[in-house]
């Protein structure tokens, strides 16, 4: 099974991507962490229409499978599915700011989910 999302970290994909993790959970299929940038200039945000020319450079680059093992066995609550899935978005930040050579963006903070933070060891 192939599954995947296109979009920003915490862009509102969180009943699909619980399922997702779910599924992962269950059967220890790997994660594979890929971060895109450059897509903006394409696409401006507010724009209908793409700015093709002049070319615009696109770069997409995949990580190492994100190690979900130590919830292995867990109950797939909202805490546990939220420790994931900030594990998972850690990779992904972390390769957005080595495809744009600076620091990385803040992860997203929805503050009806961070009321009790979850700890996130990388």
């Amino acid at each position: 099974m192939k599954i995947a999302f296109v979009g920003k970290g915490g862009s509102g994909k969180t009943t699909l991507s619980s399922l997702f993790i779910r599924h992962l959970a269950a059967t220890g299929a790997p994660v594979i962490p890929v971060a895109r940038w450059g897509t903006q200039t394409i696409l401006p945000y507010g724009t209908k229409k793409p700015k093709l020319w002049p070319r615009q450079t696109v770069r997409t680059v995949a990580g190492k499978p994100v190690d979900l093992s130590r919830w292995a066995g867990a109950t797939p609550g909202r805490a546990v599915l939220d420790e994931m899935t900030d594990a998972i978005m850690v990779r992904v930040r972390d390769l957005l700011a080595e495809i744009r050579e600076g620091d990385p963006p803040p992860l997203y903070d929805a503050p009806s989910r961070r009321r009790n933070p979850p700890a996130v060891t990388e």
